[in-house]
């Protein structure tokens, strides 16, 4: 008589297929938390916006005097 050979079933594979997917998706997610680019593009995102609030402050706060300025140089010309 031979011998048998106990084979996997379907929901055993399943599981160790999902385990395997999950701990590949577990891996990725450390990666990126660890990688510095995206603190760097966070970094980047947060000088622009920095920029642009101090750029329409800039233009609210002198956007009347600018206004005037280029007023009287149209008249005069």
């Amino acid at each position: 008589m031979l011998p048998t050979v106990p084979v996997p079933s379907v929901s055993f594979l399943h599981t160790t297929y999902r385990r395997k997917s999950m701990s590949r998706i577990v891996a990725a997610v450390k990666k990126l938390v660890v990688r510095q680019e995206g603190a760097t593009m966070v970094e980047y995102g947060l000088m622009l916006f920095l920029i642009a609030v101090v750029c329409l402050a800039v233009i609210a706060l002198l956007g009347n005097k600018l206004s005037s300025v280029f007023n009287d140089i149209v008249t005069s010309l």
